[in-house]
């Protein structure tokens, strides 16, 4: 972190940083780099790709410095910093987790020219999917997975079934983990 900057001195940094001083910036940034790798590396295996998850954290830790309030001596910059960051890439994460994926135009011309047996080949795979998720998930696992399939938000969710949304979004991360789990074992 930034035990080698005094506190005062910091506070003139970020106070620059914030106004648009680029050095004063590279210099915060290369100060807290172990913080910003350290929760960088908290969302390695989320699916992915690193450099958007860095990305991600460098615009968090951007926005810090611009919002951090010197004169509020409860948090220290880098604790405010830690949190922002990850804040940030947990809202990502979830935010990304809930996009379908694009297809590409040749995607979609893959599926006009598909193969019959490849299609019959697909379906037997997901009825294969179904009857293990059956087995693996609890039922309020499986009611969980069925209304986020059928489009609602983890809020939605909670509302529907009288639960915390806390609750649904843990559901659904143990659901994505057995899912991945099975996928990676076929």
């Amino acid at each position: 972190m930034s035990k080698n900057i005094p506190a005062e001195e910091l506070n003139a940094i970020i106070h620059a940083a914030a106004s648009g001083d680029d050095a004063a910036f590279a210099r915060l940034l290369t100060s807290y780099s172990s913080l910003i790798t350290s929760e960088v590396t908290r969302f390695k295996n989320c699916g992915f790709d690193d450099d958007d998850v860095r990305q991600e954290a460098y615009i968090a830790f951007y926005n810090a410095i611009k919002s951090y309030s010197a004169t509020d001596r409860t948090v220290s910059f880098g604790l405010y910093a830690k949190i922002c960051i990850k804040n940030r890439l947990i809202s990502a994460v979830r935010y990304f987790s809930r996009q379908p994926p694009v297809a590409s135009d040749e995607d979609l011309q893959h599926d006009v020219q598909c193969d019959p047996y490849e299609l019959l080949a697909d379906r037997e795979h997901a009825e294969q999917l179904k009857v293990c998720l059956n087995r693996l998930l609890s039922v309020y696992e499986k009611t969980v997975l069925h209304n986020y399939i059928a489009g609602f938000s983890p809020s939605e969710i909670a509302e529907k079934l009288g639960k915390d949304e806390r609750s649904v979004s843990n559901a659904l991360f143990r659901i994505r983990g057995k899912l991945k789990c099975l996928l990676l074992d076929k």
